[in-house]
């Protein structure tokens, strides 16, 4: 009996020996929307804060964007205020309410937190939080240029083995109008996990065999209190369990395998081509559209179209182009793509 216990505890040992990480606890927050009217975010995010401060086993915090409701400088100002009062380090970025509907085009979240991206190692995990704009008023979700740039620098720094947990306000998928910038790239990594906000509500993903987990939102909504997840990582495993503050810690609703790398770098999937669309003789061998529509409109004046499919998961993406390329030139030409549904070749 004692030899069993022996060799249990030796091949115990030896785990952890070859662990790339020690376990860890850390908080997930998301979608705090601070900014409210009747100031119910505030107080949710203060009794999280407070919740989060009564434990002695949270490492860290991470915030997965939309902080504000707005993006003004006030509301920005006050959930800063109101995290100061973390006792363990935090990590943010922002959502589309910070950037997309700010009065300072998305500069003043940066400025105010000092930072709008963030990398850090921890027990040998390396976070990468990563902006994700949009920095246009109201338009679609987009990791600017100078983002990416920042990606591949903070990547470059990375042996391809190193456990990397990516983060960023909003899903990899179309949300995101170049997911598969970040995708493609975290492809060459070990990527454990990807967090998420901007759904307001717990889910399990995969983007493309990357797997993925998208966080609730902070707030209360119809409920009486707000809530958070608590992020177990493990040897093997990232165990997610949704924390009501000061009340209880639910069972664990979802959980990612860390001994598994299912995703092949090799393996195709849709990414949106946009020359061979135009009909030039593409070199992209990812998979093209299936029908294209061109309408010559050289009189000048407006042009009412309607547009309807009466074939399921497909998108209409719409070009105005002249001559592939050469946007709202004098003599445009109108191009309708029909987008097969988003499935792997």
């Amino acid at each position: 009996m004692k030899k069993r216990w022996l060799l249990f505890i030796l091949l115990i040992a030896m785990l952890q020996a070859n662990a790339q990480w020690k376990p860890f606890r850390f908080a997930f927050i998301s979608d705090t929307h601070i900014g409210s009217p009747n100031g119910s975010a505030e107080e949710d995010l203060r009794r999280t804060v407070a919740d989060i401060n009564s434990m002695n086993d949270i490492a860290f915090v991470v915030l997965t964007g939309d902080i504000t409701e707005l993006g003004t400088d006030a509301e920005i100002k006050l959930a800063k205020e109101i995290l100061s009062e973390l006792k363990v380090p935090y990590y943010i970025i922002a959502g589309n309410h910070d950037t997309g509907w700010s009065e300072s085009g998305g500069v003043s979240f940066g400025k105010i937190f000092g930072y709008d991206k963030f990398s850090f190692n921890f027990n040998g995990i390396q976070f990468i939080g990563c902006a994700s704009g949009p920095y246009v008023r109201m338009s679609d979700g987009h990791i600017p240029r100078d983002a990416v740039n920042w990606l591949d620098l903070e990547l470059k720094k990375l042996q391809t083995n190193q456990p990397v947990v990516f983060l960023n306000h909003y899903p990899l998928d179309k949300d995101l109008d170049n997911w598969y910038e970040a995708v493609d790239r975290l492809k060459n990594h070990r990527t454990l996990a990807v967090l998420n906000g901007h759904w307001h509500t717990n889910r399990r993903m995969q983007y493309e065999d990357l797997p993925a987990v998208v966080g609730r939102s902070n707030l209360r909504a119809k409920a009486a209190y707000g809530g958070y997840n608590l992020v177990d990582v493990l040897l093997d495993s990232m165990i997610f369990a949704e924390r009501t503050p000061g009340i209880e810690t639910k069972k664990a609703w979802t959980g990612i395998d860390l001994s598994k790398n299912d995703y092949s770098p090799n393996k195709k999937f849709y990414r949106p081509d946009y020359v061979s669309c135009m009909g030039s003789g593409s070199t992209n061998d990812y998979q093209a559209p299936d029908k294209v529509y061109k309408f010559n409109h050289a009189g000048g004046g407006d042009v009412s179209i309607h547009l309807w499919t009466q074939t399921p998961n497909v998108d209409l993406d719409v070009f105005l182009i002249s001559e592939c390329g050469n946007a709202w030139s004098s003599n445009p030409e109108l191009y309708i793509v029909n987008i097969p549904p988003n499935t792997s070749n």
